[in-house]
């Protein structure tokens, strides 16, 4: 099975988490999730709380799901990391261009 990341847990975030386990049969051990505020909602569905390296390096689609304004400081650490071909990213940031990314 593979792995899904989350950088960020917000709004946005937890309701993708929470419908992936809660409804798409996707195990609570195969999400990673990265975030310095996480929800003791998301805490309850037993994902995996870590640092966004651990995020990185253990997860085969990583959802970037944090504030726009955020998104630069996300992706310059992230470059450091990994190379984009490598793992899949998906951006669910309002308003970030391909370009940007």
């Amino acid at each position: 099975m593979s792995k899904i990341g989350f950088v960020g847990a917000g709004n946005m975030g937890s309701a993708i988490i929470s419908g992936l386990i809660l409804h798409s049969g996707v195990s609570c051990g195969d999400v990673y999730v990265a975030d310095p505020r996480i929800s003791d909602g998301v805490l309850s569905l037993g994902v995996n709380v870590c640092d966004l390296e651990e995020v990185v390096k253990s997860s085969d689609y990583i959802i970037l799901a944090v504030k726009p304004h955020l998104m630069g400081d996300i992706l310059e650490k992230i470059s450091r990391m990994v190379l984009p071909d490598e793992k899949v990213f998906v951006s669910i940031a309002a308003g970030v261009d391909i370009e940007f990314l």
